[in-house]
């Protein structure tokens, strides 16, 4: 009698066979804030009050988009894109993007567009300090650079900077004193 309940084994691929491959492409991935995003469509196409919660209904997501350099084969897409253009508003996220991409503002590839709430850089700031207890640690250098240009963090981090600093000093000292 036959036993139809058995378990095959798993096929095992022949040794000295080469495994054939799989044709794909890899795509860049990019991570947008969908606030950074508002203010970008707001700059170039002058698309003031774009919402795009109000466009997607994502809150607390993060939807994906593929972008390529390339409308759809429609005349309607082709007059949606002008439209685009000239900052009218529009709910159609994936092709606002291909827009911005023909247009050469943003490469191809795919996009995440992250709608959690934007953390402050001086907390971002802050952490590192907690964790690093350095400012001159390469991850707190590099997050300075990349604020460098905002007066208030700046200011703010070389506050945290010097309170460090005195704090470690007072510690130092405090240690000091122990040991006499």
């Amino acid at each position: 009698m036959l036993d139809r309940h058995r378990v095959k084994p798993p096929r095992q691929w022949p040794a000295n066979t080469p495994k054939p491959a799989l044709p794909m492409f890899q795509l860049p991935i990019f991570r947008v804030h969908y606030y950074d995003l508002e203010a970008y469509l707001a700059r170039v196409y002058r698309m003031e009050g774009f919402d795009f919660f109000l466009a997607t209904a994502a809150h607390g997501i993060c939807p994906e988009y593929t972008v390529q350099a390339a409308l759809p084969p429609s005349q309607d897409a082709y007059d949606r894109a002008h439209s685009i253009r000239n900052g009218q508003l529009t709910k159609n996220v994936s092709l606002i993007l291909n827009v911005l991409c023909v247009d050469g503002f943003i490469p191809a590839g795919r996009y995440i567009i992250d709608t959690r709430e934007k953390t402050d850089p001086i907390d971002t700031y802050k952490a590192l300090l907690r964790k690093t207890l350095n400012p001159l640690h390469p991850d707190c250098i590099q997050h300075k650079n990349r604020y460098r240009h905002n007066r208030e963090f700046r200011r703010m981090a070389t506050q945290l900077d010097q309170s460090l600093d005195k704090w470690l000093q007072d510690e130092a000292r405090g240690q000091d004193e122990a040991q006499k």
